[in-house]
């Protein structure tokens, strides 16, 4: 094996290290962790029959399509009833997003 000078053993020692570095970050991406949410202040008050009431009422009252519908559920749900947190609400919205159809 060929004598190594310190300079060019210590590059060698640094670029392994970096490559290792590297491919370490590859495999396991770092996720950032979801801000921390409050609870909704009045989440106590949602029960199942609560809620079926709710969107029976929307169903079948609600005007406007899918996008006025989420608005008007947003400023009751969230601003006026408290039932759900807004970042309960933009989670939920998001997985809605991705759903098929319309929204």
């Amino acid at each position: 094996m060929a004598d190594l000078s310190g300079r060019a053993a210590s590059e060698i020692v640094v670029s392994l290290s970096v490559g290792a570095e590297l491919s370490r970050s590859r495999s396991s991406p770092r996720m950032p962790s979801p801000p921390a949410s409050e609870p909704a202040p009045h989440a106590d008050e949602a029960t199942i029959g609560a809620l079926c009431r709710y969107f029976l009422r929307l169903g079948a009252l609600g005007f406007g399509g899918p996008v006025a519908l989420a608005g008007y559920m947003q400023r009751d749900l969230v601003d006026e009833r408290g039932w759900i947190s807004p970042q309960e609400y933009r989670d939920g919205l998001a997985i809605a997003q991705m759903a098929p159809g319309p929204l």
